[in-house]
C-alpha cells in the first residue's frame, strides 16, 4: 500500500514577495496572529502539475492536504466503462483524500488535475502541530469544514434533481459553480451531473440562446 508524501516532488517557484497563499486565504475567514502564518509558510510545500497529471491515485494512503493556487481539479471513481467525475474544484479551495487525510486509509478516489495546476500543500503530521501550538487553528478547521459540509450538501442536492435542465441550472446559480463551467471539459461536467454529453451541450446551447 503506498503512502503518498511528496516531499522530494517537484516544486514550483514562490511569488517574488514569497508570499504563502493559503494564509491569505485562512486570514479572510478567520484573524490569525503573525507567529500562525510564519508556522504555517514554514510548513508548506508547493507542487506544480501537468494538466491530467494525478495528484492521488486511488488506493494511495494521501497524507496531505492542498490549496488550490491555480488550475481545476477533480475527484472521480472508475468502473467498467469509464470513470465518473465525483467533483471539481478550483482556485481557493481544498482537496485530499478524506479517507488518507483523516483516516490514513487508502483512497477511495482519484484526484487529477485537469488544467495546469500549482498546489501549496502541508502534511497531516505538520498540522498537528499547528494544531498543538495555535488554538485558532482549532475554528479555522471548523469554518472550513462548515463550508465544505455546505458543498457537500449542494452536490447531493444537485445529484438528485429529477432533470437534466434542473440539474444544470442548479449549478449555473452556483457562483463558483459557474465558474467552473466555463472551464471544465464538457466530459467532466457531464460526468459530475449525471447525464449524457449530447444532452449538456444542448443545454448550454439553449443557455447562450437565452431560453
Amino acid at each position: 500500500m503506498a503512502v503518498v508524501k511528496m516531499k522530494n516532488a517537484p516544486v514550483a517557484l514562490l511569488d517574488s514577495d514569497n508570499r504563502c497563499h493559503v494564509a491569505d486565504f485562512i486570514a479572510s475567514l478567520y484573524p490569525v496572529s503573525d507567529q500562525y502564518k510564519k508556522l504555517l509558510s514554514d510548513k508548506i510545500f508547493l507542487r506544480s502539475l501537468k494538466k491530467g497529471e494525478m495528484l492521488v491515485k486511488k488506493g494511495e494512503v494521501c497524507s496531505f492536504i492542498c490549496f488550490i493556487r491555480s488550475g481545476l481539479i477533480r475527484g472521480f471513481i472508475e468502473y467498467s466503462k469509464g470513470d465518473i467525475t465525483t467533483w471539481i474544484s478550483c482556485e481557493n479551495e481544498l482537496v485530499t483524500s478524506i479517507t488518507g487525510f483523516f483516516k490514513n486509509q487508502p483512497a477511495k478516489e482519484n484526484i487529477q488535475a485537469i488544467e495546469n495546476c500549482i498546489v501549496e500543500c502541508i502534511h497531516a503530521e505538520d498540522l498537528m502541530l499547528l494544531y498543538e501550538q495555535c488554538p485558532e487553528q482549532h475554528i479555522i478547521t471548523r469554518l472550513v469544514l462548515e463550508n465544505y459540509y455546505q458543498d457537500a450538501e449542494a452536490r447531493a442536492f444537485i445529484a438528485r434533481l429529477p432533470t437534466a435542465m434542473e440539474k444544470y441550472d442548479a449549478l449555473f446559480l452556483s457562483d463558483s459553480y459557474r465558474n467552473i463551467l466555463q472551464r471544465a471539459p464538457l466530459k467532466y461536467i457531464a460526468s459530475f451531473l449525471g447525464i449524457r454529453i449530447e444532452t449538456l451541450s444542448r443545454l448550454r446551447q439553449q443557455k447562450s440562446q437565452g431560453k
